[in-house]
């Protein structure tokens, strides 16, 4: 029974995910959206320049959740943007709404599912970093997840896609060069730093400024690191970018509120639109795989822990930027290298015996047997006398 519930369990997101992609697809028609959008807080007026424009509510979609937060219209746009097929979120979900990490994971999921390969997410962050100036835009170089939580986290994303997969590069450097070259043409401020994923909705004290300083933030919100994990999950690129709406508490005599984060990014808005335009119109091809993901179980296949089949994601060929996705294989089943102890402790424990040793070791296996031997039986006597009463 036990496993009959845990099959049902694995299957459910996936059976959701199946039923969102094909309702998008129904309503999407013609067109194959490429790039996805996330527009954090104030942001949201970049979708405005959109051309040909399908508007597609959260709450239309099965399964997704809908935006509460002042300022996120919450519905996607699908048009054209940069000379490239987007689909934009105007408005994201954040965990302080109280989603849950995998309900604010599923439209990046969705994106990819529709064939979506690159992720261009944005929020308005504080600045930790004192170098930084209101209303630059900053290149997330990295991130610190300190939401205390993980989408990937339960048997449901593992049946998407295998759940041990790099972070190394989660933001991706070809697209952030790109990203720098372009505002600088522009001649827009950019910064780059280290981003801090808080879950909110309380803004930080200075105490946790100070300590985040010296973990080596240099920014901080609210938002993009769950939805930046779903999209590694995935083996999609990703862009980052933080519009500085206000320096973080207790640097200088910084004292932050919503209605200076939301002024700022509407004033600075247009940077970030001009630049986002920018990199679509010279943004280099996916090297990964190309459509939709169409999930399946791998029969008789041992994932790349050795465990039994999964539900894998089809993948292609041609390698992927950063993280390969890994393909159900056996060649990394029992006996490969990885489930083997390590050789060189092998050799050690086996060389530095005392004399005498052996017997000494004999005597403790048996002894540890009999200990075994000793307790099941006990444990077997006591289940007569549990069933008995």
């Amino acid at each position: 029974m036990a496993n009959d519930n845990a099959h049902v369990s694995i299957n459910q997101l996936v059976a959701h995910l199946d039923e969102a992609c094909a309702y998008l697809r129904s309503r999407l028609g013609d067109r194959k959206p490429e790039v996805g959008i996330t527009l954090g807080s104030g942001l949201g007026t970049v979708a405005d320049r959109i051309e040909d424009p399908l508007f597609i509510p959260y709450g239309e979609v099965p399964h997704m959740k809908c935006s509460t937060v002042t300022g996120h219209v919450g519905r996607f746009v699908v048009g054209v943007l940069g000379g490239r097929q987007v689909i934009c979120m105007q408005g994201r979900l954040h965990g302080y709404e109280g989603n849950t990490s995998q309900e604010v994971a599923f439209p990046i999921w969705l994106m990819r599912g529709i064939g979506v390969n690159t992720l261009i997410t944005s929020n308005a962050a504080g600045a930790i970093n004192e170098s930084y100036n209101v209303g630059d835009l900053c290149l997330m170089t990295d991130h610190i997840n300190f939401t205390g939580r993980n989408p990937i986290v339960g048997t449901e994303p593992d049946a998407i896609a295998p759940r041990f997969f790099s972070m190394l590069n989660c933001y991706d450097p070809e697209l952030r060069a790109l990203a720098r070259k372009v505002a600088d043409a522009e001649g827009i401020p950019v910064q780059e730093g280290v981003y801090l994923g808080l879950k909110g909705p309380s803004f930080e004290t200075a105490a946790e400024i100070r300590a985040f300083r010296i973990w080596g933030a240099d920014t901080v919100a609210m938002s993009v690191c769950e939805e930046v994990i779903a999209a590694r999950h995935v083996g999609m690129r990703v862009l980052g970018v933080s519009l500085i709406s206000n320096m973080a508490c207790g640097v200088g005599d910084a004292d932050p509120c919503n209605d200076e984060v939301f002024e700022v990014a509407f004033r600075s808005a247009g940077n970030f639109a001009r630049m986002v335009e920018g990199v679509l119109e010279q943004l280099p091809p996916f090297e990964g795989e190309g459509g939709g993901v169409a999930w399946r179980t791998c029969a008789r296949g041992r994932s790349p822990r050795g465990r039994r089949s999964r539900i894998f994601p089809v993948r292609s060929s041609s390698p992927t930027r950063g993280c390969a996705p890994r393909t159900c294989s056996r060649s990394t089943a029992r006996g490969s290298s990885r489930s083997r102890p390590n050789a060189a402790w092998t050799r050690r424990c086996s060389t530095t015996s005392a004399p005498g040793s052996a017997s000494r070791q004999a005597r403790r296996a048996g002894s540890k047997r009999f200990s075994v031997w000793k307790t099941a039986a006990a444990l077997r006597g006591s289940r007569g006398r549990f069933r008995s009463s």
